[in-house]
C-alpha cells in the first residue's frame, strides 16, 4: 500500500520496480485533486519536473487540460495514471474513489496486479464493505460516476459495444474488458443488454445450443459485436 503525498511523493519509476515481481500487487491513494492543483499551478517552476516524474514520462503533457471543471482534469488525470500501469508488462488496474460529506471526492485508490483472479477479488472485497454507498466508480466512459453497484448494465452496455464494435471475440476478451473497466466481474449482464438490443451475433461450439440472453462459457465459441436483424443477419455494412 502506497499513500504518496500529493503528486511528488513517489515517483512513478518506484511502483515499476515494485510489481515487476509476478505475485506483486499494489493499492495506490492516488490524490487527483492534489495532483490538478499542481497542473494549474504553472507558477511553479518545479511542475514540469514533478509531473514527469509522477507519471514516468511527459505524456501528460498531452492528456490533460487545463480548460472545464476541475472534476474533469481529476478524472483526467486518473485516467492517465491507470493508462501509465497498463505499459507495465502484464498489469491489470482498476480504480474507485471515497467520498466523504457532500459528495465531495477525498481520494482516488488505483489497484494494480497481474492476475484477473486479483482483481475479482479486490472488487468482491470493496462491494462487501461499502454499506454506506460512500465509494463509488469514477469512469470516462458515462458523464458521471456510478455508485459502486453492478445491477445497471445498461449504462455500460455501450462502452462495451464501442470496444468491439466489428469484431469477433472470445468471451475472454469481453471478460477481461468488463473486469478492468466496469463495476462487473463478468461481461454476461451486458452481453444480455446488447444481444437484446440486436448489436451481438453469437455462435456456439459444435451443436450445442443456448437460451437466448445466457452465455455459458463452455458453449459459446465466438461473439459479433455489429448491427443484426432479429435473425443474426448483419444489416450494416459499413461497420
Amino acid at each position: 500500500f502506497a499513500d504518496p503525498f500529493g503528486g511528488k511523493g513517489i515517483p512513478f519509476r518506484t511502483f515499476a520496480s515494485c510489481i515487476k515481481a509476478d505475485t506483486a500487487e499494489l493499492l495506490i491513494n492516488l490524490d487527483a485533486d492534489g495532483i490538478g492543483r499542481m497542473f494549474k499551478a504553472e507558477n511553479n517552476n518545479n511542475r514540469d519536473a514533478q509531473l514527469t516524474e509522477l507519471f514516468g514520462s511527459d505524456c501528460w503533457r498531452q492528456e490533460l487540460t487545463a480548460s472545464g471543471d476541475f472534476k474533469r482534469l481529476s478524472v483526467q488525470i486518473l485516467d492517465l495514471y491507470k493508462k501509465r500501469l497498463k505499459t507495465l508488462p502484464g498489469v491489470l488496474t482498476w480504480s474507485f474513489a471515497m467520498r466523504g460529506e457532500r459528495d465531495m471526492l477525498n481520494y482516488h485508490l488505483v489497484f494494480a496486479t497481474k492476475h484477473p483472479r486479483g482483481l475479482e477479488k479486490m472488487k468482491e472485497a470493496m462491494k462487501k464493505i461499502d454499506k454506506s454507498g460512500s465509494y463509488s466508480f469514477p469512469d470516462a466512459h458515462v458523464d458521471q460516476g456510478v455508485l459502486f453497484r453492478d445491477d445497471k448494465p445498461e449504462a455500460y452496455a455501450d462502452a462495451l459495444f464501442r470496444e468491439f464494435e466489428g469484431k469477433a471475440v472470445q468471451m475472454d476478451d469481453v471478460n477481461l474488458f468488463a473486469l478492468c473497466e466496469t463495476p462487473f466481474l463478468n461481461a454476461k449482464s451486458m452481453l444480455a443488454v446488447l444481444e437484446g438490443r440486436g448489436c451481438l451475433q453469437v455462435e456456439t461450439k459444435g451443436n450445442e445450443t443456448r437460451k437466448a440472453g445466457s452465455f455459458p462459457e463452455d458453449k459459446v465459441k465466438e461473439l459479433r459485436f455489429g448491427k443484426f436483424d432479429l435473425k443474426g443477419i448483419q444489416t450494416d455494412l459499413g461497420l
